[in-house]
């Protein structure tokens, strides 16, 4: 019999259940229709049968969690007493699940590797000597304040035959790219301070590398491959950033170094 919706309507019409933020309010949609995210059950349907069969036993004052609140106050606003309790239960369940997850894209460094070059030329002898290194990191600042992440100081790690070179960004917006680069070079910031990392491999010709990831912020890795080609790895926390967001910062960051002439003032 005809369910009254038209003929073309799309059958995977999405569900959207509330999540804590992830930087900002927002709802994230189940992976499929009717789905259930692993391991978060949406509802205990064995306890909603039997309450709906014979009414919850009423609870005194001290068992009850939202005392505290008004009696008929919800932890959650808007949210019935029973319905703030299972949200509440899941969002502990998604904290207690979260993983450090890696996305990677495939890049080509030759038109940024042009760019530098030609900085390093306009700036001799008095100005900064720009590293491929300074490109990608104002390129990845740039993706990450697109999708609305706060970017504060970074950390630049650079892999060299003999030892390891570390510096500090602490503007990595800074309005004017030269600027950026002068602080880099003058090592006045504080590596410490750094809230996100970028480790290049760039120099030994690796192509790929996973970077660890402390203190629950983001980390990226540069490598380099054959004629020009390379790639950009991302590590982050999963209640930062879903899949989907990663995946977009990502594919930012790949235009931006490939077409690099946007990234300075």
């Amino acid at each position: 019999m005809p369910d009254g919706r038209d003929e073309g309507a799309a059958d995977d019409e999405a569900v959207v259940v509330p999540f804590p933020q992830r930087g900002a309010e927002r709802a994230d949609p189940l992976p499929e229709p009717g789905g259930a995210i692993p391991g978060l059950p949406l509802w205990d349907e064995e306890a909603e049968q039997q309450a709906a069969a014979v009414g919850e036993p009423a609870r005194g004052r001290g068992d009850d969690p939202g005392a505290g609140v008004g009696a008929d106050e919800s932890p959650v606003a808007g949210v019935p007493m029973e319905g703030s309790e299972r949200f509440v239960r899941i969002a502990a369940e998604a904290a207690a699940s979260a993983e450090v997850l890696s996305a990677h894209v495939c890049v080509s460094w030759t038109r940024a590797q042009e760019a530098v070059d030609a900085l390093g030329d306009e700036w001799h002898p008095f100005g900064p000597k720009p590293r491929l290194e300074d490109l990608a990191l104002r390129a990845i600042a740039r993706a990450l304040a697109e999708a609305g992440v706060s970017v504060g100081p970074a950390g630049m790690v650079i892999v060299e035959p003999e030892a390891d070179r570390s510096f500090a960004v602490a503007e990595p917006l800074e309005e004017e790219f030269r600027r950026m680069v002068l602080a880099r070079a003058d090592g006045k910031a504080s590596f410490e301070r750094a809230e996100w990392v970028v480790v290049s491999l760039l120099p030994i010709g690796v192509e790929r590398l996973e970077p660890r990831l402390a203190g629950g912020r983001l980390a990226f890795g540069l490598g380099a491959g054959r004629d020009g080609q390379g790639t950009v790895t991302m590590r982050y926390d999963s209640t930062m950033f879903g899949e989907g967001d990663a995946g977009r910062v990502l594919a930012r960051v790949r235009s931006l170094v490939e077409n690099p002439y946007r990234l300075w003032g």
